[in-house]
């Protein structure tokens, strides 16, 4: 399994034009790939949406969609644990 992470900004919530800071991180290998989010009021990696192999739609909520039910990875998943040690390794804040 592979990772990445970016931090950007995003519209946040329905008829909203102000852009917020996020989060975003990716989860990838030969069978497809997992997209989380985080906004930084947040704990818990969201899964955003899910690819399988060649590209192949699972589901996408879209990044940082909050207006839909979501599913989270508990903090000690070792996923998240990955994606909390590359958001420190980029001077981010981890909360805990």
């Amino acid at each position: 399994m592979q990772y990445a992470i970016r931090r950007t900004t995003a519209l946040r919530g329905l008829l909203t034009v102000k852009r917020e800071p996020i989060w975003e991180a990716r989860a990838y290998d030969e069978n497809g790939s997992l997209w989380f989010s985080r906004w930084d009021d947040e704990d818990l990696w969201v899964l955003d949406a899910h690819f399988g192999p060649k590209g192949m739609p699972i589901f996408s909520n879209g990044t940082g969609s909050r207006v839909t039910a979501y599913r989270v990875i508990p903090s000690d998943d070792p996923v998240a644990r990955e994606f909390d040690a590359l958001v420190a390794a980029a001077g981010g804040e981890v909360t805990e």
